[in-house]
């Protein structure tokens, strides 16, 4: 029994190491080894270690405190290992894991070491330091964001990539309706490509980082489901892919928005053509709560793939709903002057 015991901690000690390790580092197999662990850790291992010392010792006096220990770790283990792998009811569980330790196996154990005089009060600050070290790392993970919000992310992301497609529909559509083009529309879907051709780089560049090059960066014209993602709640991808490493794309965007701003004011539009550029196209710095946040800081705040991801493609929408929008104007002026 106390064989099997070392045996299986020793083996679920590493397997979570590694699970962590992996998850760290996004790498797949993450979830498979976390998952296996902390189950091992919470239906084997827990209760078998805690019987053994309880039969060993004959603590027959002190029951309710393996049951109140048992109880509280084991609502840890499952709370943790939900919140890792974003399955919902974790913030519920977190909600109840953080407390029951204080609430439900602190007293029971104050009871009995107050009864124990030969209990050396070194194990009671260790007792007490350890369960401080587990709440706060258990309201650190909380902090982490939830499944539902990613999933959120991804129904954004899709639903801009849909719309994406309706205006690059409906722009194919005015220029084979129209017998021929002029320079100006040449140039604005010149222009507009070359933004847009921009942003694929920067999502293509974000999606194989973080091991996502089975993903198109077109995600409207294929399927893009949260069972598809990996590493969907990356963090250490974003900042460096798109701003700090030496061909970072969101610096060359920003100069890209810029002079595509500054070309569609130059041209001859409806005053409220122009007014929905102006507010659209807001790359001036912002002041938000007395500081002054560039375009690029208030676009891509979050560090989050997902969201990095809904960024970009939310400003392909935004060129190709302009670029929709000047088109159709251009082509009815163009035909109003022929009829004229």
């Amino acid at each position: 029994m106390k064989k099997s015991i070392y045996i299986s901690g020793i083996f679920t000690t590493n397997l979570l190491l590694i699970g962590c390790i992996f998850k760290i580092n996004h790498w797949p197999g993450a979830g498979v080894a976390l998952t296996l662990s902390l189950l091992f850790l919470s239906f084997w291992f827990l209760p078998t270690a805690l019987l053994h010392h309880y039969k060993r010792n004959d603590h027959k006096h002190k029951k309710w405190l393996y049951i109140t220990a048992f109880i509280s770790f084991f609502i840890m283990f499952i709370a943790a290992l939900f919140k890792i792998q974003h399955w919902t009811g974790a913030s519920f569980l977190l909600m109840i894991a953080i407390p029951i330790p204080f609430v439900l196996f602190l007293p029971v154990y104050i009871y009995h070491s107050a009864k124990d005089k030969q209990q050396s009060s070194l194990y009671f600050t260790a007792v007490i330091l350890g369960l401080i070290f587990i709440a706060v790392y258990s309201g650190l993970l909380n902090l982490n964001v939830s499944k539902n919000v990613l999933d959120h992310g991804v129904l954004l992301i899709k639903s801009n990539e849909k719309t994406i497609d309706y205006y690059e529909n409906n722009i194919k559509s005015a220029i084979t309706a129209k017998s021929s083009s002029t320079s100006n529309i040449d140039d604005i879907i010149s222009k507009s490509d070359l933004i847009c051709s921009t942003i694929h780089s920067a999502k293509q560049d974000l999606l194989k980082f973080t091991e996502n090059s089975h993903l198109s960066t077109d995600f409207g014209q294929h399927d893009f489901f949260v069972n598809n993602i990996n590493n969907m709640d990356s963090r250490n991808a974003v900042h460096y892919i798109l701003f700090w490493k030496d061909d970072a794309t969101i610096p060359k965007l920003y100069e890209e928005m810029v002079a595509y701003k500054s070309f569609l004011t130059s041209l001859e539009l409806k005053d409220e053509t122009k007014k929905a550029i102006q507010l659209m196209y807001n790359l001036e710095d912002a002041e938000l709560h007395g500081e002054r946040y560039p375009w690029t800081e208030r676009e891509f705040s979050s560090d989050y793939l997902i969201f990095a991801l809904e960024s970009l493609s939310r400003w392909e929408k935004n060129v190709r709903f302009t670029e929709n929008l000047i088109i159709q104007e251009l082509v009815n002026k163009s035909e109003d002057n022929t009829i004229l």
